[in-house]
């Protein structure tokens, strides 16, 4: 799904209003995903201060591992694929996924484990696959519970398009968005209620 990531540098990550209906994903690249890991949870915390204008915010986990923002108003999630961190920051609960086809021999066997029987399409594509894996991740994040869920419990509708896209799942509503792709990344957000969408490349906040 083709789209439109805008580059901006650290200066222009745009403040969010906790009355506003928002989500802002911001994606950053490094050449060494270790870089990337090790540094994922300062690099948060600074989106963080500068989305919401506070100095004192932190992020935290809970006892799931779910990132949790205490007395902000804001939600956050964050997701690693190889040269790439992406960070989600909303006004709305959230989760959100973001994958490339690393092993391109394994994805037929992955794709039988995530989907039931009937959820299976009949010529589905490396695509198709990240489609389907980077939805049902984005929902087990915004629920907290993990892939111990089981990804095949969770049918999820055609992902073909950026619209939003309906799911209950435990008892609650989540609304499924798939965001534009980046290089051969595929990534999708799961929203607790729709809201708009802003997708940023920040172009200089790993720089030394």
């Amino acid at each position: 799904m083709r789209g439109e990531w805008r580059t901006i540098p650290f200066r222009e990550v745009p403040r969010i209003d906790r009355q506003d209906r928002l989500a802002c994903v911001f994606l950053l690249e490094h050449d060494a995903p270790a870089v990337l890991r090790a540094h994922s949870n300062a690099v948060a915390n600074r989106l963080l201060r500068r989305c919401v204008d506070e100095d004192e915010i932190s992020l935290h986990k809970d006892t799931r591992g779910k990132p949790l923002v205490s007395g902000s108003g804001v939600h956050v999630s964050l997701s690693h694929s190889g040269r790439c961190l992406a960070v989600a920051v909303s006004t709305v609960d959230l989760g959100m996924d973001i994958e490339s086809l690393r092993y391109p021999d394994k994805w037929p066997a992955l794709y039988r484990w995530i989907t039931a029987p009937g959820e299976q399409a009949e010529a589905a594509t490396g695509a198709d696959f990240l489609r389907v894996w980077t939805a049902k991740e984005a929902l087990v994040k915004a629920l907290g519970t993990g892939l111990d869920y089981g990804l095949h419990r969770l049918p999820v509708p055609t992902l073909d398009s950026p619209a939003y896209r309906r799911v209950r799942m435990e008892d609650r509503t989540y609304w499924l968005r798939p965001l534009p792709m980046w290089k051969d990344m595929v990534a999708c957000l799961a929203l607790e209620r729709p809201c708009t969408v802003h997708t940023l490349v920040v172009a200089d906040l790993l720089r030394p």
